[in-house]
């Protein structure tokens, strides 16, 4: 049924662009699960097993503040757009979509799914029959991938100005922010700061932050050891290693080698050229 109301049509049911908090995310390794549940037989396996990873995610990130987002999926392809409503500051949209995209990425990667990505914003209109951005927005869609390059989700040419424009909002400093700038001058989104942000109220709260940053660590060393001889994936993982570290190190409980990876350990390959690599 093709629905002709909400943020993205007119009073009468037309289809209109909207302003709106645009996220474009590639989930890695998609491609590849097809290709192998396939092979194996075990596509109706796989496919049980994501739609509820991927419904699970909406529904966590929708319920943790009541704002409403679009999700379209395409393949490895999801497009995620926050409208701007008439009563929204543009501010807490953008911070709250941000916070919104770490939690998706997160989630994703406890089914073994990292994604990357490129936040916009601009001109778009999402129905159930399609995606009509604007033609700048289009441009950096497109772009979104190749500029991610690493397991990151990376603000694009619209996002920056707005970052600019309210630079005051979004601190520099990797302990408070939200957004963290990488070796190549990219902001990108720090996924995992709403656990340094977390002040566990009981044992099993300390246990649970604890256990997530403990299986993220070993997410990653297991991807390092699997594709220690695929140079192109095995860099993805090595960005995931050093931003995991980078940020183990800012928090006083998870700043133990307990909870760093070893890059040492990992596979021979030379990982110096990480940030370079964006196949």
């Amino acid at each position: 049924m093709n629905v002709t109301t909400g943020p993205y049509f007119d009073g009468s049911g037309l289809s209109v662009l909207r302003e709106s908090v645009i996220v474009v995310v590639d989930i890695l390794g998609y491609e590849e699960e097809v290709k192998r549940t396939s092979k194996d037989g075990q596509s109706g396996p796989f496919l049980e097993s994501l739609h509820p990873v991927l419904s699970k995610s909406f529904r966590i990130v929708d319920d943790a503040t009541g704002m409403k987002w679009f999700a379209k999926m395409m393949t490895d392809n999801l497009l995620v757009a926050y409208p701007f409503l008439d009563d929204d500051t543009s501010n807490f949209k953008f911070e709250q979509a941000c916070l919104k995209i770490g939690r998706f990425q997160r989630e994703m990667i406890k089914f073994g799914l990292p994604v990357r990505g490129g936040i916009s914003i601009g001109q778009i209109h999402v129905s159930d029959l399609l995606i009509f951005p604007s033609e700048n927005i289009l441009s950096e869609m497109k772009e979104a991938e190749t500029i991610a390059g690493s397991p990151r989700i990376v603000l694009l040419d619209s996002a920056k100005i707005f970052l600019s424009d309210n630079s005051g909002l979004f601190p520099d400093s990797d302990m408070d922010g939200l957004l963290w700038k990488d070796e190549d001058t990219a902001r990108f989104v720090n996924y995992l700061r709403p656990l340094a942000s977390l002040r566990p109220q009981s044992k099993m709260r300390i246990e649970e932050r604890n256990n997530e940053i403990l299986a993220h660590k070993q997410f990653i060393e297991g991807r390092l050891k699997d594709f220690s001889q695929c140079q192109r994936v095995y860099f993805k993982y090595v960005w995931m290693a050093n931003y995991h570290n980078r940020f183990c190190r800012l928090v006083p409980d998870f700043n133990s080698t307990g909870f760093h990876i070893d890059l040492n350990l990992t596979g021979p390959v030379d990982y110096s050229s990480a940030a370079d690599s964006s196949a």
